[in-house]
């Protein structure tokens, strides 16, 4: 007889769509940690230069039991295969994950479902044994902070970017209280997306301690941004020849934050 360790419903399987989408476009494989206040993941991309954090509280969900002896369980993953069956849910569909043991096998079940739970469709994945990488998340101190909502214009900007360059550099002009992202060919073409911060309707708050420029990967932004279709509001922040902090909020206090290595 099988013993569940953890239980959790959301209301929503889009959303976990999207998030699968996203990370598995980052990294390969990962640990989803279960505790009994949430469910979080923190992982590298392969090459070291960005770093996904989700934290979903266990208050985010519509149901959440944690079983377990042990303060914490850990859920290896093969992402590419989670996105897979993450792509079976539906719009209108709940989502269910269950981490359960017969005898001393585990298994990490993801099961779709609409209205009730009486008709479920059931995905096992297996759980893989993946070293635990210790990353410590610091709290950097930046020089500029702007916080976008709703962060729509975020993904179309980098569709656009990607058309032109590699490179994205963001500009903060404290004197005109402007943020600018400009992409440049190298046959020197360019795309410009300017903000005046001040009078644009998407900025709910804004702080620049200092004029500064920084250049970062577009084709890891791209993938960032797909995230901007689930969430709330976007916090961007970031300093010259320092990474860049983007935080997307998502419904029920939920986060999803990269962190990505400047082009020096």
């Amino acid at each position: 007889m099988a013993t569940i360790l953890w239980e959790a419903i959301h209301d929503s399987a889009k959303i976990w769509k999207e998030l699968a989408a996203v990370i598995a476009g980052i990294i390969s494989e990962g640990n989803f940690i279960a505790t009994n206040e949430k469910l979080e993941l923190l992982a590298m991309d392969d090459s070291r230069v960005s770093l996904v954090y989700l934290d979903f509280p266990s208050d985010a969900f519509a149901r959440w039991n944690y079983n377990a002896e042990d303060e914490r369980l850990k859920i290896g993953v093969n992402f590419a295969d989670f996105k897979r069956v993450m792509a079976r849910g539906k719009a209108k569909d709940s989502i269910k994950f269950l981490l359960k043991k017969e005898g001393e096998k585990a298994y990490f079940t993801v099961a779709f479902f609409r209205g009730t739970e009486a008709a479920q469709r059931a995905f096992n994945l297996p759980i893989l044994d993946i070293p635990e990488e210790r990353i410590p998340l610091k709290e950097l101190a930046y020089k500029v902070r702007v916080v976008f909502s709703p962060p729509t214009f975020f993904a179309d900007m980098m569709r656009d970017a990607k058309v032109v360059g590699e490179e994205l550099e963001i500009v903060a002009d404290k004197d005109q209280e402007l943020l600018i992202f400009r992409a440049v060919s190298e046959t020197g073409g360019t795309y410009e997306y300017s903000v005046n911060l001040r009078e644009s309707g998407d900025v709910v708050e804004f702080n620049i301690e200092e004029t500064s420029s920084a250049r970062y990967s577009v084709d890891f932004l791209t993938k960032f941004a797909r995230a901007a279709k689930i969430a709330e509001s976007l916090t961007i922040q970031y300093s010259k020849q320092m990474p860049l902090q983007l935080d997307f909020s998502l419904p029920g206090g939920a986060r999803l934050t990269f962190l990505l290595a400047p082009r020096l």
